[in-house]
């Protein structure tokens, strides 16, 4: 709302009285002057007149009520610590980056305010009912002011989030969080967005599931039979729910980057069930009706090709091993692509690079018939 400065000159010698007087009483020339000007206001405005004024002064402080808040732009914030609950929205604080780096410096210690609980360590905020949180949460798709929801758990040393960049919600632990904030602030030199780019790298392959979520969804797992050296291993992993994630595994052990330095493929996938051939097949052929199996894939390193069979469309398929690593490289080169875009990627790539089966069986063995030389039946 615009006002008008008013200037009005006084003899210095009788203000000054007159201000002496008024402080006595514990008020101000400016109080009383507003209430001389309210009072002339009263007398020499018509009614009428007055109420016009009025609604034209509440429309133009509601229309610039509405653009202020337009243009704000803040985080939503559930800090469980100790216990107890804090709901509150933050405009200081509206990235994931920026709560984690104040995460650290919180649980470190290093705040000069000191603050005893982690929700007195984002200064002034505003508090909310947790109803107004799950509303706001809820609103975020849609509402270009919130920029990030974020529900901190000290207690379970774990974070859920969701940002406005990808509206989609992660979970990770306050330690990996704490780590990549120090990566994103290690140098002073680095400008904002050198900062996300590190930090958002720092947290790739990070993601972890909330216990609460984990409670309601089914296990997945895949089956896979390698054969390397010739030698033959048949196991369910349940840490690689998807071909993606395992061609990814094949990229990293073939260009000897993957973790451990293993000496064969088999080895890259870490705590595994072992089972035998006929459980392998016996899986394979259940996963049309088993929820838990979301593929079934069989790598062939000494001939060069693989087959996957997958849940979502319940036919196998035959790929060069070449193709598939340099699909699986292409989907993961971006660091801060969500899983479904990485998916989404990965199979646009291997349209059209299917192998044929006959092909297929040829080369698994190094061009030796597995005994009867035939392919295995496509299911359509």
């Amino acid at each position: 709302m615009n006002h008008v400065e008013v200037t009005l000159y006084f003899n210095e010698l009788q203000l000054r009285a007159l201000e002496d007087h008024l402080n006595f009483d514990g008020t101000t020339l400016k109080d009383e002057l507003g209430k001389q000007f309210d009072f002339l206001y009263e007398q020499y405005v018509p009614q009428e007149e007055q109420l016009a004024v009025e609604a034209e002064i509440e429309q133009i402080e509601a229309a610039e009520n509405a653009e202020r808040e337009a243009r704000r732009r803040f985080g939503v914030f559930h800090v469980h610590e100790n216990g107890s609950d804090r709901y509150f929205t933050s405009e200081l604080f509206d990235s994931l980056l920026s709560t984690a780096y104040r995460y650290r410096l919180y649980d470190r210690g290093e705040l000069s305010s000191n603050p005893k609980m982690f929700a007195e360590a984002f200064g002034e905020v505003e508090h909310i009912s947790a109803a107004q949180y799950e509303e706001l949460c809820d609103r975020m798709p849609n509402d270009h002011r919130i920029k990030i929801a974020a529900d901190y758990d000290l207690d379970a040393g774990m974070v859920t989030t969701c940002q406005s960049s990808d509206n989609a919600w992660w979970s990770y632990r306050l330690r990996d969080l704490s780590v990549a904030a120090f990566k994103a602030h290690r140098s002073n030199y680095r400008g904002s967005n050198s900062r996300e780019k590190i930090f958002d790298q720092a947290l790739v392959g990070k993601e972890i599931d909330p216990p609460e979520a984990a409670e309601h969804i089914v296990p997945q797992s895949g089956v896979i039979h390698i054969c390397e050296n010739g030698k033959d291993t048949y196991f369910i992993t349940h840490g690689t729910h998807s071909f993606l994630t395992a061609a990814n595994l094949y990229r990293q052990y073939e260009n000897g980057t993957a973790i451990g330095k293993p000496t064969t493929f088999a080895s890259t996938f870490g705590g595994v069930e072992k089972i035998s051939m006929e459980a392998f097949d016996a899986h394979s052929d259940h996963i049309p009706y088993d929820p838990q199996i979301k593929f079934s894939a069989e790598f062939f390193l000494d001939g060069g090709v693989c087959s996957l069979l997958d849940s979502n469309d319940n036919c196998w398929w035959f790929y060069d091993l070449k193709d598939v690593c340099e699909a699986a490289q292409k989907a993961y080169r971006q660091s801060d692509l969500p899983m479904s875009k990485r998916q989404e990627v990965f199979d646009n790539i291997l349209i059209g690079k299917e192998l044929d089966p006959d092909e297929w069986v040829e080369r698994k063995h190094e061009g030796n018939s597995d005994g009867n030389g035939e392919a295995p039946v496509m299911r359509m």
